[in-house]
This record gives C-alpha cells, sequence and structure tokens, in this order.
C-alpha cells in the first residue's frame, strides 16, 4: 500500500536491476549479430534497437523495445515495466530529441527525430490502452 507521499509501482532491488541489464546487454547482441532473427520479436510483437545519448554521460545507450506502427510512425510506449521511474531512454530522449532506432524491417541505423512529450490525449488517433487488451 503507498502513502500519499509514497508514488506508486514497484521499485527494483539492485539485483533485479544487474539482471535486467545482463538480459538487455544479450539481447542486443543476439539481435545485432543474427539481423533480428533472434530478439527481432517478443511474445508476437516487433522488438526494434533504440540508442540514445545519454544525458549525463554523453555515451550512446541502447535498448531493445516492443513498438507499434501508426502509419509512418514509430510508437514507443515509455511504462518501464510499472517501476516507479521512467526508463532512462525517455530521459535521455527529454534532454536530445535525436536516437537511432533499428526495426526488425529497416537495418539502415537511420536517424529520427523522436517527438516528447507525447500523450494520449494530445494524439486520439493512437489506439487505446482497451485496444489492445
Amino acid at each position: 500500500m503507498t502513502t500519499p507521499n509514497q508514488p506508486a509501482g514497484r521499485r527494483p532491488s539492485k539485483l533485479a536491476a544487474a539482471l535486467q541489464n545482463a538480459v538487455t546487454w544479450v539481447h542486443r547482441v543476439l539481435y545485432r549479430s543474427s539481423n533480428g532473427v533472434i530478439g527481432g520479436r517478443m511474445a508476437n510483437s516487433p522488438v526494434l534497437l533504440l540508442t540514445t545519448t545519454g544525458r549525463r554521460s554523453a555515451k550512446q545507450r541502447t535498448v531493445p523495445l516492443l513498438y507499434l506502427m501508426d502509419g509512418p510512425n514509430v510508437v514507443l510506449v515509455a511504462s518501464n515495466g510499472g517501476a516507479v521511474r521512467h526508463p532512462t531512454w525517455w530521459l535521455n530522449l527529454q534532454t536530445t530529441s535525436e536516437a537511432w532506432i533499428q526495426p526488425l524491417q529497416w537495418f539502415n541505423d537511420s536517424l529520427y527525430r523522436v517527438l516528447v512529450p507525447i500523450n494520449y490525449q494530445e494524439h486520439p488517433a493512437l489506439p487505446s490502452t482497451a485496444e489492445f487488451l
């Protein structure tokens, strides 16, 4: 149960965070080495690699993410699996809105400008959460 001063959501342990980082690294390596054959789909959903520039380190950070297509637009959901904090890639995009994406269909490491922040009320054409359940 949460109190008014405590945000809702889970707080991952250090072990869980280290495990998530290791799984992300393995996923990224397999995805790139197999051109998306391994790791290109998860639970029958397409996966892309998103590379952002670290807001403090200025290093390139790459994470695998599920995505949706909305016409020519790529839609990413920054949910962080229900955690209290926003995902790091989202915070990086708020600092610099340039990112490289490598979806399964296109293996050309193109630079895309990402629109941030985006919320559902600003884009009613996007499907609602209920449509995915």
